[in-house]
């Protein structure tokens, strides 16, 4: 499942909002997420299968939106927390 943030800021808060732990930022390469308290490394230092094991990951385009890919492995309860943070975060349209 893909969601969308309008910046990093708020997409790393909410990730941290919702209990995730959150991968070191290397300039415009993804990061790593995973549930739970865990240290991890910038996405070029971790190896394929680490890479799998994470539970979301952020990819970030400057500028503009930031997209948050949760995986199959994604604990359903922080999922839920961060779909509902990513409709909060969303800019409202007016009609």
């Amino acid at each position: 499942m893909k969601l969308t943030f309008p910046d990093l800021d708020s997409a790393i808060t909410a990730a941290k909002d919702a209990g995730f732990s959150i991968g070191a930022p290397h300039r415009n390469e993804p990061i790593g997420l995973m549930h739970g308290s865990f240290h991890i490394a910038k996405w070029r230092s971790l190896h394929r299968c680490d890479r799998k094991l994470c539970h979301a990951v952020i990819h970030q385009s400057y500028p503009g939106e930031v997209s948050v890919v949760l995986q199959a492995t994604c604990p359903k309860a922080p999922a839920t927390a961060l779909c509902t943070a990513a409709v909060a975060a969303s800019p409202k349209e007016v009609a």
